[in-house]
């Protein structure tokens, strides 16, 4: 009996011992593992870690880092999804005419004149009466373009504007930037004037800011020597209300940009109230409504070098912070239409 306790004495401290040196420990090691494994996994994901993985062969290994590759990648997309906007087209139009704008620099891309056709569409249609000739784009996406530029706090990387109103007859573009600084263009067809644009732009922190407005006028007419005479760059001085053009030999040869009285030799100050782009039988005119053309105003009239147009015209004139109100007509040079606006519209016209 005694014996039989010695022994059953001698069972249960072996026992013991081993539950206290050998289920412990086990139970220590397993947890860490766990843990272990879940932190390397987690830093692979976000340091694109596949050193894991270098000891597999074929396609089985290929996959996995593929996997892994769209698991760490598919934030970043995100990010540049949400800042990165394709170029979108918006219309307004009435029965004279059709403009097309861009939120890319909120410009206008294009400006059809409806009921007027160019040279090659009259003789398409003359030979084949089925054809359906197409109206006449006096300037296009491929050869405008429209800005405001300033002395350095404007991005050049990123010049999409955002829509802030639609409706069948306006549209508002805005850009922000920088603190509480912003561009903001709207265009409204004109209720009473189908061959009218009224258009604002209200601005504010933007540093000199100055409106570059570039159109190069395709080759619309039979012969394009006669269409070149033709075309230049009128403006009228708001208090003389002389007006003028820049079109001669010695100026459109010119590539820079010169200020009017750089083409006509004047040294006083002088604001202008509307700017032309004439065309042979077309043109463009911007008049300004509440503050007049700035002295320091520059042109262009370049003689295009490609054979799809004929000239190159552009102003670019400060403006000021603020709201800037204008008037644009696109349409024909009608001598009846251009007088009855009794702006000296009509003397555009040789």
């Amino acid at each position: 009996m005694k014996q039989y306790d010695k022994n059953t004495l001698i069972g249960f401290v072996l026992i013991a011992i081993i539950l206290i040196f050998f289920l412990p420990q086990g139970t220590e090691k397993k947890e860490p593992n766990t843990e272990v494994q879940t932190k390397i996994e987690k830093k692979s994901i976000a340091t694109e870690d596949t050193s894991s993985n270098n000891n597999q062969i074929g396609g089985e290994t290929e996959e996995k880092e593929n996997t892994k590759n769209k698991v760490v990648e598919e934030p970043e997309i995100k990010t540049l999804t949400k800042d990165t906007v394709k170029e979108q087209e918006f219309v307004l139009e009435n029965d004279s005419i059709k403009l097309t704008f861009s939120n890319l620099r909120g410009e206008i891309t294009s400006a059809v004149i409806k009921g007027y056709y160019s040279y090659d569409e009259y003789i398409k249609n003359k030979k084949d009466k089925t054809y359906k000739a197409k109206d006449i784009d006096i300037f296009n996406k491929k050869n405008s373009k429209f800005e405001i530029t300033s002395d350095g706090n404007i991005s050049k990387k990123n010049k999409f504007f955002t829509i802030v109103q639609k409706s069948p007859t306006s549209i508002v573009f805005r850009k922000e930037f920088d603190g509480d600084a912003f561009i903001e263009y709207k265009y409204t067809l004109n209720r009473k004037d189908p061959n009218l644009v009224d258009f604002t732009i209200n601005s504010k922190g933007i540093n000199n800011p100055k409106l570059k407005w570039e159109i190069n006028t395709p080759k619309t007419e039979k012969s394009a020597e006669s269409q070149e005479e033709y075309t230049g760059i009128y403006y009228q001085g708001a208090h003389s209300k002389d007006v003028n053009y820049t079109w001669n030999e010695e100026d459109y040869k010119a590539s820079d940009w010169r200020s009017w009285y750089e083409f006509w030799g004047e040294e006083d100050n002088r604001e202008l109230s509307w700017i032309a782009f004439k065309q042979q039988f077309f043109s463009t005119i911007i008049s300004s409504k509440n503050k007049s053309f700035d002295e320091n105003i520059k042109f262009k009239a370049v003689k295009s070098e490609n054979e799809e147009n004929v000239k190159s015209l552009g102003i670019e004139t400060p403006i000021d912070n603020g709201i800037n109100e204008y008037s644009i007509y696109f349409g024909p040079n009608s001598y009846e239409k251009l007088k009855a606006y009794d702006k000296s519209y009509e003397e555009i016209i040789p």
